[in-house]
Order: C-alpha cells, then sequence, then structure tokens
C-alpha cells in the first residue's frame, strides 16, 4: 500500500471497531503515504500479518492509535519493522497509546517490534507512554527515534531496549542507552518539514548506524517519495539536517 491519503474511513455506528486501514496477510508493506482523521475512534493502522514493514508515512489523527500491530492465528512468530515515519495524534483523543505491540484477542505476536528513525510526537497530558507492549514473549528494540511530548515512553508485560533516541526532559530512561534530552528548539522552523532538525541540533550525525534496513526516505504530508539526504552520517529522527 502506498502513494494514498487516506482519511475519513471507520464505522461511526461501532466506535473503536473502525479503522482507517485493517490489514492482515503473510507480508504487509505500507509506505509513502498520508493518514488522517478517522470518522470513529479506532485506529488509524492495525495490522495482524506475518510479517510488517511501515515505513515513510505521515500518521496524523486518530481518538486511538496510531498504529496497533496484534497477533493473527496462522503466524506463530510476528516481526514489524517501523521506520521513518512522522507519527502524532489527533486533535481529539479517547485512547492516549499512540502505538501497541503485542494482542488483543488473548493471543501474542511472539515476535520483535525494530523500531528506528521516527518522530513521534505528543500533545497531550498524560501518564501513559507512547508505546503499549502487552506480552511477555514481544521484545520491540528502539534506535534513532524523536519522541517528545511524554515522560513515560513505554509500559506493558514485554522487553524493550533502545539506544540512541532523543526524549523529552525528564524522561524515564532506565530501558535504554545513549539517551539524548531536549524538546522542540531541536527542530527547524524555517524549513518545508516542521520537524526537521535546527542547526546545532543534538540530532544531527548522532545516530547509531547499525540498523535492520537503509533509511532512505523521509515522511511527507503529501503521500510522496522524498530522498533523505545523506552525508555519510544518520540524524535522529524520521528528517535530516540539511545543509545551505
Amino acid at each position: 500500500m502506498g502513494y494514498s491519503r487516506i482519511y475519513n474511513n471507520g464505522d461511526f455506528t461501532r466506535e473503536a471497531w473502525g479503522h482507517n486501514v485493517y490489514i492482515q496477510a503473510r507480508k504487509t508493506m505500507i509506505e509513502f503515504n498520508q493518514f488522517g482523521e478517522l470518522v470513529s475512534d479506532g485506529n488509524n493502522i492495525k495490522d495482524r500479518s506475518n510479517v510488517t514493514v511501515i515505513r515513510y508515512n505521515w500518521i496524523a489523527g486518530g481518538m486511538s492509535r496510531q498504529i496497533d500491530l496484534v497477533e493473527s492465528h496462522k503466524y506463530r512468530v510476528q516481526d514489524a519493522f517501523v521506520y521513518g515515519n512522522f507519527i502524532t495524534h489527533g486533535e481529539s483523543i479517547r485512547n492516549p497509546k499512540m502505538i501497541l505491540f503485542g494482542g488483543d484477542i488473548g493471543g501474542s505476536r511472539s515476535g520483535k517490534l525494530y523500531f528506528f528513525n521516527n518522530t513521534v510526537i505528543s500533545k497531550i497530558n498524560t501518564d501513559e507512554g507512547f508505546l503499549f507492549v502487552n506480552q511477555p514473549d514481544c521484545k520491540a528494540i528502539l534506535k534513532n527515534n524523536v519522541m517528545l511530548g511524554r515522560k513515560k515512553i513505554w509500559f506493558g508485560s514485554g522487553q524493550v531496549i533502545g539506544i540512541k533516541n532523543l526524549f523529552s526532559y525528564g524522561a524515564e530512561t532506565k530501558d535504554f542507552l545513549q539517551s539524548y534530552f531536549g524538546g522542540f528548539e531541536q527542530f527547524s522552523r524555517n524549513t518545508d518539514f516542521a520537524f526537521q532538525p535546527a542547526r546545532g541540533s543534538l540530532l544531527i550525525n548522532t545516530g547509531v548506524r547499525k540498523l535492520p534496513a537503509k533509511v532512505k526516505f523521509v515522511p511527507s504530508p503529501l503521500a510522496k517519495a522524498v530522498l533523505r539526504p545523506n552525508d555519510g552520517a544518520i540524524d535522529i529522527g524520521a528528517f535530516e539536517y540539511i545543509r545551505k
């Protein structure tokens, strides 16, 4: 699924049962899309696939989770790769959880979530974490992400580790190595992308280079492929600093 603008879907008669996208397949690729608001309070992306790749999407909207990665009885181990996305919630919130990895009908994906080079922004006051890993046999690995607006990063019965992420000042980071701390001053206001690193930002050239896949593009609200600049070192977050 790619190069699409996806919004105003769902079932307003069943509230949380309606989603913008609901997929189950052996392999799923979701890339270069712009996801917007729903007509119900379901999830923006809900997936039960064996292997899931969600990359280079602009995901902004929804009253519930923006990404919901749960189990299928057809598969024993279900891994997911989520990278290069811009992720934020909608203006009206009923469920503050933003990303779920695990299960929702009594089972589990029993796999790993590779979550890297995303920019995740929360604009509400909540004690909930960004990420909910709700099964003990599930593990999330976070690298090179910007996650601002909350002090709690994750919760649940699973496992989460990470390295070279930038979090809000005062965030709980005992599960993470070599973390950075900052706020919206790390972003430039003079570019086409509001969350591109500013000159002198902690994000510039500080990401870890060993990743499950190369990050070649940046997300666009216009649902198109935009090449990510490559200066030999990778920035933290979904966007790369552009020298002028």
